[in-house]
């Protein structure tokens, strides 16, 4: 399990998944930028055009088109180069048939990436999937060339897909093609796996994973010594059959030579998302992807990198000939590249979610896998779903046990591992973490058994690693025993267990190869588990009475510290430190130690994973006056984790060690003060609930397609309201005012105006039985307050400046957008539809107002963009619009008119917000100081609104 140390079910070597498993050794090296020249992307061209199957008159317009270009120079000329993305915009605006469009913008891909690895240069993470993102919409979203690539079966177990065919004498000159292993497939002949190619070979891995073995192999005339016999390779198309290379194959055949040969294992390489490899001209290799795994890369064969005349594949010493039929049965290209896609977004998603939990970032870690799962059970044929999903799973599980949520973890723990198998790898190594849930229940001999279960497992199947973790959680256990019954054997016992743990993880952290591309982040992981065992070792010390011991191994743990960065690890370590510190009598410099932040303080740490142990842990804190109101990276506090969890004891320490610090620090009114924190946690506690449970999966389940997805946001934001009289009661319903009402009004509605000649509230909430019918279109309107009177009954000025300003904007979105009608559009208007006699509840909502709206209008002047409110506004929007497609933000504000030459002529406008305008809340400008941590919050709720990148 990816981040946790759990291998991949069927994954026998346990590598641990991590992002850089997702990333090639280039992917943090800027794009270097090339230029290209027409003669390059014509030779492309025509190579796409052989690859389906299609003449040079097909493609005449294009090749006209690229021909014109270099007019009058020569083919190299440095007039004639421009950049990829110069020709792109040329290409879509001169060739308007869509499917030569796409075949052109294919041909210019490949002759980027050619044009880079022939001049030894990176192919970076961003070329890459600008060509994969080309590669997609080509073979599989665009209807125009969706059925024009074909699919066809290789002798090595794989499926092939020519992209670019370009042939000279019958020799492959450059062959470009998209490779992909599927699921259940069967990987061809064992016995004839190894082979080489007549011309070099790069692959370049666009999802899922592969080994390529390398071989040295040579000529042999004793039989006992042969382990090959070498074969000879011709092809059959429609045209015949013969040793000239055919793109479109029928059938491919290998003969024996009568040369044995002696083929003997050198090395191999794992390859992963992003990453590439070359393979020799006449070099023996074989490419080995697991029967339950996806693999796909983009692979070109380059006779100018090198080209033999003679190269063979290896095979039985006995047999004559085999034949391999290319049938695809009826695989079609398209659908290879959907999978090989879905699987890409997968990895990309499941290792997002491991790099926010090494950095502590559990939140945006659930986002990440709740993503993760979603994707592979809303997709057909998800490769190898079940298995992708469990992965998925445990994570989730490992998360909600890392924030305190034991029964939530339990439960999915105990239901995967039913569905895995108690014996499966995962559903052992899943057992161990299901002994730590355990353990924070207190429920202690169900996790001793569990821990031994996955010890004892381990052990009989010598896999180090998972002994590793074991180790530790029984050292934990046993020194919890003894805690409890003060039997020294049981201290014993985890002292053993500990040390055992320590000394694996200094072994295989020691044992990683610098050449190891997964180094740095294994060695990560292995030094958590030593920085954990470190910890929990000092403390079995100081309780048998070896004080010094105790913080000389702790001292170890702060060293090993300094190489990690996840911040809960970091702040229980300066808890053990400072408590074996204060077992030796050593308290000043033991405080330091507990009231100490490295993004966690202790206090946080223990908050967040709430147990009897944590609270006794918490409980020597609180006597020993450590802060408890500091906020870790993500904006939360102490109180705030417990408020999450429900867990009261710990509660109650944290209101008690507030409480004693407040008083110290002089509050005045240390009631109210008390009260104000714990109303700020209940709020957060249930803005996390609304966003992430509710409103977010509505809009994940929408994505691109608008029909009724704000509607049924609207909607879930009213059910979670009307389930719970307590959340309720901290947040206001969605209100709306009727254009025509505002339109008619002549003024900026008030909150407590009533219609003209009605009773009837001048702002209507949302109903969707009712009036929520007559508005399918909501404009929330952000707005600067321009009223500069003390009294500030208004937001508008006395010429009723911004009222007029939003009936133009309005107006103008009416002008762009013909199918709205002013019958059925709401706006949403703070002075309207916040109670302006008690704001709380309207205000507490701002964020979810926001992102139940259909358009955002920034009414923007000259401070607009400095204000708080307004700031966070457009950067929940921003979020938004990015994540889902399914929001617009326009800005209102004077510009130069079109075609106009007079730049002193300036005319307000409405037009497309910047979506790449940077927004950093803590510098914006607030009226009310006090709001300053509530603005910041939400700024950060806004960013766990929104998908991956």
């Amino acid at each position: 399990m990816a981040g946790h140390g759990q291998a991949i079910e069927g994954d026998s070597s346990a590598i641990i998944p991590n992002i850089g498993d997702y990333a090639s050794s280039a992917s943090d090296i800027p794009p270097q930028i090339i230029t290209i020249g027409s003669s390059e992307i014509l030779r492309s061209f025509q190579g796409v055009l052989s690859a389906i199957k299609e003449t040079e008159d097909f493609g005449q317009p294009v090749i006209e088109w690229l021909s014109m270009q270099n007019s009058g120079h020569e083919p190299d000329d440095v007039a004639d180069k421009r950049c990829p993305e110069t020709w792109r915009d040329e290409l879509r605006s001169s060739i308007k048939d869509e499917i030569l469009q796409n075949i052109g913008l294919l041909a210019l891909e490949i002759t980027n990436i050619r044009g880079k690895v022939r001049a030894s240069l990176d192919i970076s993470s961003a070329d890459l999937s600008t060509a994969w993102s080309t590669i997609r919409y080509v073979m599989s979203q665009s209807t125009a060339t969706k059925g024009l690539f074909k699919a066809m079966r290789s002798a090595q177990g794989f499926l092939v897909v020519p992209l670019c065919s370009l042939l000279k004498d019958g020799n492959i000159d450059e062959l470009w093609r998209f490779h992909v292993w599927l699921p259940g497939e069967k990987r061809g002949i064992p016995q004839r796996a190894i082979h080489s190619h007549q011309a070099f070979a790069q692959s370049w891995i666009i999802a899922g994973k592969g080994t390529d073995n390398r071989y040295s192999v040579g000529p042999t005339a004793n039989s006992k010594d042969a382990t090959h016999a070498t074969y000879a390779l011709v092809w059959t198309d429609s045209t015949g059959t013969g040793t000239t290379y055919k793109t479109h194959q029928t059938r491919s055949t290998v003969v024996n030579t009568g040369t044995m040969v002696r083929a003997t294992h050198l090395s191999a390489s794992t390859h992963m998302q992003g990453m590439t490899y070359t393979i020799p001209a006449a070099a023996y290799h074989s490419s080995v992807v697991e029967e339950d795994a996806l693999h796909a890369t983009l692979f070109v064969f380059d006779s100018h990198r090198g080209f033999v005349q003679e190269a063979y594949t290896l095979g039985p010493i006995d047999e004559e000939s085999s034949t391999q039929l290319r049938d695809p049965a009826g695989i079609s290209a398209t659908k290879l590249v959907e999978l090989a896609d879905a699987f890409r977004l997968w990895e990309i998603m499941m290792a997002k979610a491991q790099e926010y939990s090494y950095m502590g970032d559990l939140e945006s870690a659930l986002r990440s896998l709740h993503d993760a799962l979603h994707l592979c059970e809303s997709i057909a044929d998800f490769p190898s779903v079940t298995k992708h999903r469990h992965e998925a799973l445990m994570e989730i599980s490992i998360i909600h046990r890392r924030q305190g949520r034991y029964e939530q973890a339990r439960v999915i723990m105990e239901a995967t591992i039913e569905e895995m198998g108690h014996n499966s790898f995962g559903g052992m190594e899943l057992s161990g973490e299901l002994s730590i849930v355990y353990r924070h229940m207190n429920q202690l001999e169900k996790a001793r058994q569990a821990a031994q279960d996955q010890y004892a497992t381990a052990k009989q199947l010598g896999h180090e690693q998972s002994i590793c973790r074991a180790a530790g959680t029984l050292g934990v256990l046993y020194y919890q025993m003894f805690h409890q019954s003060q039997n020294v054997s049981l201290l014993d016992v985890a002292i053993e267990r500990l040390t055992e743990r320590v000394d694996i993880a200094r072994r295989l952290k020691t044992s990683l190869a610098d050449s190891d591309r997964d180094t740095l982040v294994r060695r990560k992981y292995f030094t958590t588990r030593e920085l954990i065992g470190l910890d929990r070792l000092s403390r079995c010390h100081s309780a048998r009475g070896e004080t010094k011991k105790g913080v000389q191994i702790a001292e170890q743990s702060v060293r090993v510290s300094q190489e990690l960065s996840d911040s809960t690890v970091l702040g229980m370590s300066c808890f053990f430190y400072g408590l074996a510190l204060l077992a030796d009598g050593q308290r000043d410099a033991a405080l330091k130690q507990f009231t100490l932040s490295r993004g966690c303080t202790p206090a946080i740490a223990f908050c967040k994973e709430p147990s009897e142990e944590h609270s006794r842990y918490l409980q020597i804190l609180v006597d020993a006056g450590a802060d408890l109101d500091e906020a870790d990276e993500q904006g939360y506090t102490a109180l705030d984790y417990t408020t999450f969890n429900g867990h009261h004891t710990m509660h109650d320490l944290v209101l008690r060690g507030l409480r004693q610090s407040f008083v110290v620090n002089g509050v005045n009114d240390v009631d109210a003060m008390i009260t104000l924190r714990e109303r700020e946690s209940l709020l957060r506690k249930y803005y996390r609930e609304i966003f992430q449970e509710r409103l977010r999966p509505v809009l994940v389940r929408h994505k691109n397609r608008h029909q009724d997805a704000l509607r049924n946001l609207r909607q879930a934001y009213s059910n979670a309201l009307a389930a719970s009289a307590t959340m309720s009661a901290q947040f206001d319903v969605f209100k709306y005012v009727r254009y025509t009402d505002f339109l008619s009004f002549g003024k900026m509605p008030r909150s407590n105006d009533t219609l003209p000649g009605s009773d009837q509230s001048f702002a209507r909430s949302f109903d969707a039985d009712s009036a929520g019918r007559e508005i399918d279109f909501v404009v929330f309107i952000s707005y600067r307050w321009v009223n500069t009177n003390a009294e500030r009954s208004t937001p508008d000025d006395k010429d009723n400046t911004q009222y007029n300003r939003m009936i133009a904007a309005v107006e103008q979105l009416l002008a762009i957008h013909p199918s709205l009608s002013r019958d059925h559009i709401g706006l949403w208007i703070d002075h309207a539809c916040v109670d302006q006699g008690s704001p709380a509840l309207g205000i507490s909502a701002l964020p979810m107002i926001v992102a139940q709206c259909d358009v955002l209008i920034s009414l923007v002047d000259d401070q607009y963009h400095s204000r708080a409110w307004c700031s966070v506004e457009v950067k929940i929007m921003q979020v938004l619009k990015k994540s889902y497609g399914l929001h617009k933000w326009y800005e209102f504000t004077t510009s130069v008119p079109e075609g106009s030459s007079d730049s002193g002529k300036r005319e307000f406008m409405l037009r497309e917000g910047p979506m790449d305008l940077e927004i950093n809340i803590a510098d914006k400008m607030l009226s009310v100081e006090e709001d300053r941590f509530k603005v910041l919050f939400l700024e950060r709720q806004s960013r766990l609104l929104g998908v991956l990148d």
